[in-house]
This record gives C-alpha cells, sequence and structure tokens, in this order.
C-alpha cells in the first residue's frame, strides 16, 4: 500500500466566515552584522539561501516592499506576490502581483480574498522598513533567518532589532570554508538558547535533530534520560528547557538531564559543549545505555533501577543512511548488514529506557535510518515485549507545518553477504540493489544459515493491529521538506513492563531457531567446535566478557610489569587513593564568601560543595543532583587564590552567566567605553582613565575580586581583579573572543 504523504492542515482563525487569518512569517537572509542590502542588492550569491527561500515559500503569500520587488525583476513564479508601497502604481501590463498601500490592507486582503484559499502562511520577505513595520504591529509568529557568516562593513539595508520573543524562532546558517566571496554552503539549523544568550552562542545542528526534543514535551521539573547524548546539541535544547522558568538566584530550581555516551572521548566532548551553556542542570555519564543503572534514591537510601526518569530520549546508534545527503562516505561504505548488526543494540536501549521512564511519563525513539528493520522493527517489538504497559502517540498534528510521512506497517528484510560483494560496498557500480541482494518476506523463508544469527525473527513486521499502529511514528524524507532522513515514535508509558522481579525487562524474545556454525569454525574461548563463540559455557556478558576475552587473547607481561611498577611506587612514595567524591564547604568557608560577595540567601551553602577540606576550588552541586549520590558532576563557581598573604575566593567564568545575580557586594555596572577598555587591555587599567562616577565606586572597594557588566546589557559581565589604583582583566581567550562579539553587537544596536 503506497504511503501518502501527510500535509500540514490549513489554519484557521476566528472571525467571519468569509475571513481566514493565516499564520505570518518573517523570512530573510542577513550577515553577522546585520546586513540585509548593499546599494540595493544583495551583498553575496548563495543558491542554497534561494533554494530554501523558493521551498518554504512555494505556493504561499509573499509580502515584499517596492524595493525588494525591484530586485527580484518580476514576480517570483508559483506564489502569490503581493507589494507592499503607499506610492507605487500597479502597471495595467504586469500581471503575477498586486499591490496593497500598508501591511493591515495587504494581510486584510489575503484574509478575504477567495484567491487565497489554498494557502496556509504569509511571508514577509523585506526590506527592512516593512520588517520593521511587521515586528511592531506583532503580525509575525516565526522567524527564518538565513545567517551568512561574513561581516558586511558597507552594508545599507539592515534586518531590525529583535522587538518580541518568537514562539518559533530558528535560523538556517551558511557555514563551511572557503573565500569571502564564495562560501561552501551547507544548509542547517540553529536554535538560538535563551540559556545562552549571555554570550549568544549558537549551536548548529541539522533541523530534524530538533524534533525528538519537541516531541519530549520537557517541562520544568522533570527528570531527562538522554541515553546517546554526544555529541550534545539535544542534550543543550533540554537544559534550555529546564532552564527557561529558572528565577536568578537559583532559587526554586528542579529537575535535571543525565546525559549519557558510550564513547569516553565524546563524552569529554559533551562536557566541553555544555559547560559553555551552564552545566548545572546536567549529569555526564559514560557507559553502556542498555545497561544503564538508575539513580540513588536519597529517601529510600537505594539505588532505583527503574521507574526514574519523567522523560527519555532514546536516540539510538544507526547505519545513518537518512544523512546520505550531505555524507559522501555512505555512497561508499553503506551495506545492508549495518542494520541488521544494530537490531539487537538498538532494542536493547529501548528496552531499558522503557525501564528507566516513569509511569505517565514519555519516551521518544528516533534514527536517521530510512531502515525498517531499525524503526518501526524495534518499535513493535519495544510494543509486543511491553505486553501493553507502552502505548504509541499519534504525534502527526502537534507540529503543523511539519511534513512526514506515516511508519510503514510493511517492509522486507534485506540480506547480502559482504563474502560476495565484489565491488566493496559501491551502490552505483555492478548489479543492482535488487539483483544483489536477497529479500524475504517473512521470517520462515530465510534459508537455515541465516535464522539467528544473521537475521532475528523480530526483523520482520508484525500482523494485524500491531502493524497499523506503526503508522503513528513519523518518517522524515528528505525531498519533503529539504531536510535528512529522519524516524521518530514517541511513546508514553501506561504500567510496569512484565519480568522477572522489578527489572522490568518485558516479555521474552522471540524463539530463534539458530544455525549451528561451520564445520571450520573454531570458538577462541574454548579452542572447541560446534558452538559460537557467544554460546561458549565461558561467555561473560557484558564488561566481564570484555576483560575475559582480553585476558585469553592478549599477552600480560606489559600490564603486570605496569601494575608492578605503580604498586611499588605508591608504597615508595606513600600515596593515597584519591578522594573524588564531594563533601559540603565548611562554615569558614561559607563565612568568608558571605562576607565578602554579600550573598544573603544561606540556603545557597547547601549547594556549594568541594573536593577536600582545603577548599580549593568550590563547586556548585544543585540538591538533586547531590541527592542522586553522583561524584564528578559540578560547576566550578569559586577558586581559591592567594594575593600578598590574603585569600581570595575568585568567581569562575563558567557561572558567571548563573551565579552574578546572587552577588550584592563586588560587582559594578561599566559603560561601552569602560568595559571596551578594560576587556582589551593587557596591562592595569588606572582608575583615572575611568569614568568619574565609575571612580566613586571604586573607591570604596577593598583590593580583591569583582565582576564587570556592560551598562547597556548586564548580561555581558568579565571577572576582574581590583588593585590600588588600577583594575586588571582576568578573562580566558576563549572568553574575550566571545565577550568582544557580544559588546560588538550591543553597540551596534
Amino acid at each position: 500500500m503506497p504511503i501518502q504523504q501527510r500535509q500540514p492542515p490549513k489554519d484557521r482563525g476566528a472571525g467571519l466566515d468569509v475571513m481566514r487569518k493565516l499564520p505570518v512569517s518573517l523570512i530573510t537572509a542577513c550577515s553577522v552584522n546585520r546586513v540585509i542590502g548593499r546599494r540595493g542588492r544583495l551583498p553575496w550569491d548563495l543558491p542554497a539561501d534561494w533554494a530554501f527561500f523558493c521551498s518554504a515559500t512555494r505556493g504561499q503569500v509573499l509580502l515584499v516592499g517596492r524595493k525588494s520587488f525591484e530586485e527580484f525583476g518580476q514576480p517570483v513564479p508559483n506564489r502569490h506576490t503581493i507589494v507592499v508601497s503607499s506610492t507605487w502604481q500597479q502597471q495595467n501590463d504586469t500581471p503575477g502581483f498586486r499591490v496593497s498601500a500598508s501591511l493591515e490592507q495587504a494581510l486584510q486582503l489575503v484574509e478575504s480574498d477567495p484567491l487565497y484559499e489554498g494557502c496556509t502562511r504569509v511571508f514577509i520577505g523585506g526590506g527592512e522598513r516593512l520588517y520593521s513595520e511587521a515586528m511592531a504591529a506583532g503580525v509575525a509568529e516565526s522567524c527564518y533567518v538565513s545567517r551568512v557568516q561574513q561581516h558586511i562593513a558597507d552594508g545599507d539595508t539592515f534586518f531590525p532589532k529583535w522587538t518580541t520573543q518568537f514562539p518559533t524562532l530558528a535560523y538556517s546558517a551558511k557555514t563551511g570554508g572557503g573565500s569571502s566571496t564564495r562560501l561552501k554552503e551547507m544548509l542547517a539549523t540553529t536554535f538560538q538558547f535563551p540559556s545562552a544568550t549571555y554570550f549568544h552562542n549558537e549551536i548548529a545542528v541539522n533541523p530534524p535533530n530538533m524534533l525528538p526534543v519537541l516531541f519530549l514535551d520537557v517541562q520544568r521539573g522533570h527528570r531527562v534520560l538522554d541515553m546517546c547524548a554526544s555529541p550534545g546539541s539535544k542534550t543543550t535544547q533540554v537544559i534550555d528547557f529546564l532552564l527557561s522558568s529558572d528565577s536568578s538566584n537559583g532559587a526554586g530550581e528542579s529537575g535535571l538531564v543525565v546525559a549519557n555516551d558510550l564513547d569516553k572521548k565524546r563524552a569529554y566532548m559533551l562536557v566541553h559543549r555544555l559547560t559553555r551553556n551552564t552545566l548545572r542542570r546536567a549529569i555526564v555519564t559514560c557507559g553502556a545505555g542498555d545497561t544503564f543503572p538508575g539513580l540513588y534514591d536519597a529517601e529510600k537510601k537505594t539505588l532505583q533501577t527503574t521507574n526514574v526518569f519523567d522523560r527519555v530520549l532514546c536516540d539510538v546508534p544507526c547505519s545513518g543512511d537518512g544523512t546520505l545527503r550531505k555524507n559522501q562516505a555512505l555512497w561508499k561504505e553503506w551495506h545492508i548488514g549495518q542494520g541488521l548488526t544494530l537490531h539487537p543494540t538498538q532494542l536493547a536501549l529501548a528496552l531499558r529506557g522503557a525501564a528507566l521512564l516513569k509511569v505517565g511519563g514519555i519516551m521518544v525513539y528516533s534514527t536517521c535510518s530510512f531502515n525498517p528493520v531499525e524503526n518501526e522493527a524495534v518499535v513493535a517489538e519495544l510494543l509486543r515485549r511491553a505486553d501493553g504497559s507502552l502505548e504509541l502517540l499519534d504525534v502527526s498534528q502537534k507540529l503543523p507545518h511539519l511534513v512526514a510521512r506515516p511508519g510503514r506497517p510493511h517492509w522486507r528484510v534485506g540480506w547480502r553477504s559482504k563474502s560476495k560483494s565484489t565491488h566493496k560496498g559501491h551502490l552505483f557500480k555492478g548489479d543492482t540493489a535488487e539483483g544483489s541482494h536477497d529479500w524475504f518476506d517473512s521470517y520462515d523463508l530465510l534459508s537455515q544459515e541465516l535464522r539467528g544469527n544473521r537475521v532475528m525473527r523480530s526483523m520482520f513486521p508484525p500482523e494485524g493491529a500491531a502493524a497499523q499502529e506503526l503508522s503513528k511514528t513519523l518518517r522524515l524524507i528528505p525531498m519533503d521538506q529539504n531536510s535528512g532522513g529522519f524516524f521518530i515514535a514517541v511513546l508514553r508509558k501506561k504500567a510496569d513492563l512484565p519480568g522477572t522481579g522489578d527489572r522490568q525487562e518485558g516479555l521474552e524474545p522471540l524463539e530463534e531457531t539458530e544455525a549451528a556454525p561451520p564445520s571450520d569454525y573454531v570458538c577462541k574461548l574454548c579452542s572447541n567446535a560446534g558452538h559460537f563463540m557467544k554460546n561458549c559455557s565461558k561467555y561473560l556478558p557484558d564488561s566481564d566478557f570484555a576483560a575475559s576475552t582480553s585476558t585469553l587473547l592478549k599477552p600480560q607481561k606489559k600490564k603486570r610489569r605496569m601494575e608492578s611498577e605503580t604498586t611499588g611506587e605508591a608504597q615508595k612514595t606513600g600515596a593515597k587513593k584519591r578522594e573524588t567524591l564531594y563533601r559540603p564547604i565548611g562554615d569558614d568557608v561559607w563565612k568568608l564568601l558571605r562576607e565578602f560577595y554579600g550573598l544573603e540567601d544561606d540556603s545557597i551553602k547547601e549547594r556549594f560543595w568541594c573536593r577536600s577540606d582545603t577548599a580549593a576550588t568550590v563547586n556548585y552541586v544543585d540538591k538533586e543532583i547531590a541527592d542522586a549520590c553522583l561524584g564528578g558532576d559540578a560547576l566550578d563557581v569559586f577558586t581559591k587564590v592567594s594575593e600578598r598573604g590574603e585569600t581570595f575566593y575568585r568567581p569562575s567564568e563558567e557561572s558567571l552567566g548563573f551565579f552574578d545575580d546572587c552577588l550584592t557586594k563586588r560587582r559594578m555596572v561599566l559603560p561601552a567605553a569602560d568595559f571596551s577598555s578594560l576587556l582589551h587591555a593587557k596591562q592595569h587599567v588606572s582608575f583615572d582613565s575611568l569614568a568619574s562616577d565609575v571612580q566613586v565606586v571604586l573607591a570604596d572597594m577593598p583590593v580583591g575580586p569583582a565582576v564587570a557588566r556592560l551598562q547597556s546589557n548586564e548580561h555581558v559581565r568579565i571577572n576582574i581583579w581590583i588593585g590600588k589604583g588600577s583594575i586588571l582583566p582576568r578573562v580566558s581567550k576563549a572568553m574575550r573572543g566571545e565577550v568582544a562579539d557580544a559588546l560588538k553587537r550591543c553597540i551596534e544596536s
């Protein structure tokens, strides 16, 4: 049965029967300094941006000013163009567009004229005056901005400063190498996170990657698990939702996200990314997601292994063939066996995620793959093993303007032996895919040697109502909305999963009839034939198996020598194992911090922890994270420094974004000129060179660390050291560049 594309519904507004109120969006392309035009023309030539503009506005209403219309030269085909101009008269011999005297009249025309009945959205395409008028009137609900990574010095037309917070704010960015006149075009989309506006950080992600978190419906106070988190774009989205309602001093905060990844290097990269956007609501763990242990329950004083999280994001490892538009290697290296190999891992991750999910919670399963074996097959088997405790949610109408296709109820499973491949995976060499692959409609049609070992029964589609239920899942196809391929399934937990005890492992797997190994196959664990290594009596699951395999197959001489040397060195020097657990700060440290910085909220002390009695670094550990008893997950707040025999605690750069508001002392506001000179200074800045009112404040401030804020935007701030008659900025190289960019934007606006 052919899959029908799900079209977005028409928006219907309130009012008269003949009136239809369509949603309005701004659409533009601008440089990093907001330039949109130069001498009546675009300052760049980017085919990818023009293609995006045409794709977004095709079949819709396009409102433009007279100068913008003259730049087009003629009406853009396949869309309804209305020129907004109070002085320009339409020529009778120029079809394809209309002229309206004002923005208000143009919108009224769209609402009342039957010509626009088939349209679902109004786009405003410039120029500067029309954008400003739309923002001032508050008619736009969303904005699409193509950010060109160039600074146009001689631009004369600018995109206005934001005057409203759009419910849907997305940027499509042009990034990449190449010269300034010819950029390498790559269409991506970025969110501007409110929690990161302190530095105006923008995090580039592929548009479909935003959808799983949106469907998670994260609310303040939720505990969220991201099972395969790196590189961290989805985790950052979750943190943004958790922080959206936080008060400035942290009072009443609740909710956290646990970001897990199997690879240690990717986990470190995840920490680096999250640190730039405040790590205080996140815990980063490194381990296998399908054996994630859970969190510590402070009330019961035991490890809680099930029903732990309100939301679970299960964005599993996949073959990634949905990214074929941007990943050239896929065209050479893709093999149908990749999905078959990943299927058991994906299913194990989904089952563990469902067990960790609280009753009533929501889990999103997603991949960037087209393969039903990695998508619908995993969801179908998950539902079967859940035995009614999970339900699929229909979210097709949650984002009305998302073009998605329903999940597939039926599919075939393909197989191709790598040993029979003569073209090393190249898709366009030799035989066609139909001729070079074996396709099976059911498990019973498999040859005996494939059953259980290569192809599993759970990879095939279910029957009856279970198959039709899969239509509630979503498939994103690249040609539908100029995006990557993606699969999304949203599930709600109605009851505990079945299983022995409280482990919630689900029903037993489908019975497999495994073929015997080849006659020449020898098990590497016991050196005997007749069984596979995974069925050997010496097989140890999980990490123990890897350790035993390493012990059997690799020489241990070097390892023993290293262990001996390490033990001997420790005995020789009397070194002790480093204590890594956090402990609350002492009363003496809290008294010093409270008096020096004017910390008036005593409840903050409960969130200050350190690793040793000397408290060389004071860390912020949220109460929920502390209750989970997870060491090593804290945000540096203060660092201990000594200056001429005196001890001070200097604020860390990572904490300024949220902790500065707690200070009632040791902070000052500087005008842009003084802030700029201080930021770019390589040596001490004399008090005499600053504004007179700033000098008055400094005269009463003792020597030591402090925080300087920008007068026009107090979210822009840096660490400083106040001496006797001078100030020294304490800013890292990375921070200096980010603050300089933020300062420049504030001055320009």
